[in-house]
């Protein structure tokens, strides 16, 4: 217990962003609830998100997380209340995220790091190999 199993670095980036779930009401009826969330920062996998503290979502309910045009299925892993006691970071896994979700969140962990890429130094330092033996 209290081991990180992370698989995936995590990249320290805010984006602005929504979180949305249902909840079934006393009548029956599903209701659509929704709130403002920013990224503390993100990986392939999950991110760690921040919203109000009186967000309450127990370990393991299922949400859609949706930046601009691109959502995902989502769970909560954890929820911490902060010290500024207003807000709480959500901890959340992405349920197999499609193609074009993963290139947005690549494309936010590439600007999280400088906007180099391993495949950019690769090729660049690959050419000038390249060129150097001509």
């Amino acid at each position: 217990m209290g081991m990180d199993r992370r698989m995936f670095k995590r990249t320290d980036i805010a984006v602005k962003g929504e979180l949305v779930w249902q909840r079934r009401g006393y009548t029956g009826l599903k209701r659509t609830h929704r709130i403002e969330i920013t990224t503390v920062d993100l990986s392939i996998d999950g991110a760690r998100v921040t919203t109000t503290k009186k967000t309450r979502l127990p370990n393991g309910a299922s949400v859609r997380l949706c930046f601009d045009d691109e959502e995902t299925a989502a769970r909560i892993r954890g929820r911490i209340p902060q010290e500024d006691g207003k807000s709480c970071l959500l901890l959340i896994q992405f349920d197999q995220p499609g193609p074009e979700f993963l290139r947005t969140i690549d494309r936010w962990i590439d600007a999280g790091n400088g906007g180099s890429t391993f495949k950019s130094a690769y090729w660049q330092n690959h050419d000038a190999d390249l060129e150097d033996a001509a």
